[in-house]
Formats: C-alpha cells, sequence, structure tokens
C-alpha cells in the first residue's frame, strides 16, 4: 500500500486491466495492526467488524433484511428502514432552504444541491 497524506491506498487493476488506487482505510493511524479486518473477496479493509460483514453482502448477495409490507429485502438494516418510510410516508429529512421533506438523507442530500443552487 502507497501512503499519501494520513490515507493508505493499494493499487489494484480495474476490469479493463488498468491500474487504479483506491482508498481502503481513513486514517492510516486509526489502524492499529492486528485490527483491520480484510474482505477476502476484495482488497477492501474495513476498522470494525460489523463495517466487514457489511460489505461482504455485495459479494455473496446476501439480503437478510426483509420488509415486513411487501417482498423486498435489503443487505442492510438502514436500507430496510428507509424503505420502510416509504409506506409509512414518514419523511424525517427536512431541506433548510424550503419546506420540502425526505424519507431518506441521501434524496435530501440531491435535493438540496438544486434548491441551493436553484
Amino acid at each position: 500500500p502507497d501512503h499519501v497524506g494520513s490515507y493508505v491506498f493499494r493499487t489494484v487493476l480495474s476490469v479493463n486491466k488498468r491500474p487504479i488506487r483506491r482508498r481502503t482505510v481513513r486514517p492510516c493511524t486509526a489502524l492499529p495492526s492486528g485490527r483491520r479486518f480484510e474482505c477476502r473477496f476484495c482488497p477492501k479493509t474495513f476498522m470494525y467488524k460489523h463495517h466487514l460483514m457489511d460489505h461482504i453482502r455485495t459479494h455473496t448477495g446476501e439480503r437478510p433484511f426483509k420488509c415486513h409490507l411487501c417482498a423486498m429485502s435489503f443487505a442492510r438494516k438502514f436500507t430496510l428502514v428507509e424503505h420502510t418510510r416509504r409506506h409509512t410516508g414518514e419523511r424525517p429529512h427536512k431541506c433548510d432552504f424550503c419546506p420540502l421533506r425526505f424519507g431518506s438523507r441521501s434524496s435530501l442530500t440531491q435535493h438540496m444541491k438544486r434548491c441551493r443552487n436553484g
């Protein structure tokens, strides 16, 4: 791995065989030896085991969090929580620039970029 600033980078080959640098952990000083959790499918590393377990599901396709209102299932509990808001209509995320509210933080962030500049 290469060290640049406080980040650790690994050079990996992309699908088209071009070398790319991927930031794998942040910051490297926060990871004493023996505390790194490495993915067995790719070069990513994680500081916490539960982050690794969430990540491994992207490789295995496991989706243990199931919506009790429809047939959808999710790899992360957080995604299920945001999905459930579609059924309940809950919109806890409010725009700072207008009265609109959103069920997911990512939808709010996208909206606020447009709302602030528009």
